[in-house]
């Protein structure tokens, strides 16, 4: 009679098929969590793109422009300006449930006037910390603040971001008592037209105070050197020189691509001036 020796294989197999069963289901999640993370990194640059080329549109229109000679990079970075504050506005909401939350004890016998007079020095000293904060990150870069274009706009912004994200989460509910669908989408709509009102407001405000260098739409005030036989071209323009020299008084430059500058000029207007017509370009502080 011949043992079979197959079931001490496969006895000694198991433990090596459990672990790989386990490695496997382990590898799993993590997959399934980087495909998440991509989609949702893709989902958020081409949202940027698209919010920064209505940005950029809507602000170079005011000048007869079109902005298709512009770098991708540029309209993502100008995205990323518009969504900028609304995020900083949801993390100071954040931050400000936090502290509510953080007083509750305290709080239990004492009246709603009572609890505004304890969280309103704290809030306060929030917007101003912040404020400074950003003012003494944002000089450096150029950027200047407002009340109107940093305060007012974004909460109006951020407004309109959580009236959609309500409205998308009702939409999705499976709750009995949620509301009707055709509410739910008119308040989607209204949503995204207030969106749109405050993407508008950004572009004619807030934009405008941002530096071109950091992707924002603030001119950069520059000299420009021209050859000799420019520069009977470049005054034909309405651009004016200094004395005799080749060299134009201060301008303010729009934007600049590789085969052309555009600068406003005295009467401001937007002028288009080729390259090559160029030969230096002399930045201000």
């Amino acid at each position: 009679m011949k043992n079979d020796p197959s079931p001490a294989i496969t006895q000694g197999q198991q433990p090596a098929n459990i672990a790989a069963v386990a490695d496997g289901s382990n590898k799993q999640p993590i997959k399934e969590t980087l495909e998440v993370g991509a989609k949702l990194l893709f989902g958020l640059v081409g949202a940027c793109y698209v919010l920064g080329l209505m940005v950029v549109t809507i602000h170079l229109r005011g000048y007869g422009l079109n902005s298709l000679s512009l770098s991708q990079l540029h309209y993502v970075t100008a995205g990323v300006w518009v969504l900028l504050p609304i995020l900083v506005m949801i993390f100071l909401g954040i931050f400000t449930k936090f502290m509510i939350d953080t007083q509750e004890e305290r709080w239990i016998a004492k009246t709603r006037s009572e609890k505004a007079k304890d969280l309103l020095p704290g809030l306060v000293g929030l917007i101003v910390v912040f404020f400074v904060s950003v003012e003494y990150v944002g000089k450096p870069f150029g950027i200047q603040l407002s009340l109107m274009s940093w305060g007012l706009i974004p909460a109006f912004g951020t407004l309109a971001f959580l009236i959609l994200a309500v409205a998308i989460f009702m939409l999705m509910s499976n709750a009995p008592d949620r509301p009707p669908t055709v509410v739910s989408l008119g308040l989607g709509i209204v949503a995204l037209l207030m969106f749109m009102v405050y993407v508008i407001l950004f572009a004619g405000h807030t934009y405008r105070e941002i530096p071109w260098a950091t992707g924002g739409a603030r001119p950069s005030q520059v000299e420009l050197i021209v050859p000799s036989d420019s520069r009977s071209y470049l005054e034909s323009a309405g651009i004016k020189f200094s004395g005799g020299e080749n060299r134009t008084d201060s301008l303010q430059l729009l934007l600049a691509t590789e085969k052309e500058y555009i600068i406003v000029n005295s009467d401001g207007k937007a002028v288009s001036i080729p390259s090559d017509l160029i030969k230096s370009v002399l930045y201000e502080k």
